[in-house]
């Protein structure tokens, strides 16, 4: 269904990902494994999870302000206006609003990527801590 544009016929604002672990087309809104991992970090006692969030256009710094009060915060830009983003799970569909695409990270692009080991070291850390 994808172009060499790397644009989906079924929605043109979804976009093609490519991470270093894995190649993939998103279908476009809330991945519904999504609802099940929250539904486990919500068992779990976790606050926060991590997701790709494509959105329409890069978003400006006055939406990423808005987001930040909310507590959504854009990790790592990955292309085509998609972020590695880090959201609270509880009311989670509201802040996935304004993406046109939410995947789940899969582990293996976990481990592909050092920033997010770093970070969840560092969540691991502050929970010992306190």
């Amino acid at each position: 269904c994808c172009s060499s544009t790397s644009t989906c016929c079924s929605d043109p604002l979804v976009r093609q990902i490519e991470l270093s672990s894995r190649t993939f087309t998103p279908e476009g809104g809330i991945n519904p494994v999504l609802h099940d991992l929250v539904d486990d970090a919500l068992y779990e006692g976790r606050d926060f999870m991590h997701a790709l969030f494509q959105f329409e256009s890069i978003p400006t710094l006055e939406q990423v302000n808005v987001w930040e009060e909310s507590g959504l915060f854009l990790v790592s830009y990955i292309q085509y206006a998609t972020y590695i983003v880090r959201f609270p799970v509880s009311n989670y569909e509201e802040y996935m609003s304004a993406a046109v695409s939410v995947e789940p990270l899969e582990y293996t692009d976990k481990a592909d990527n050092d920033w997010l080991l770093s970070l969840n070291y560092t969540e691991s850390a502050t929970l010992t801590v306190f």
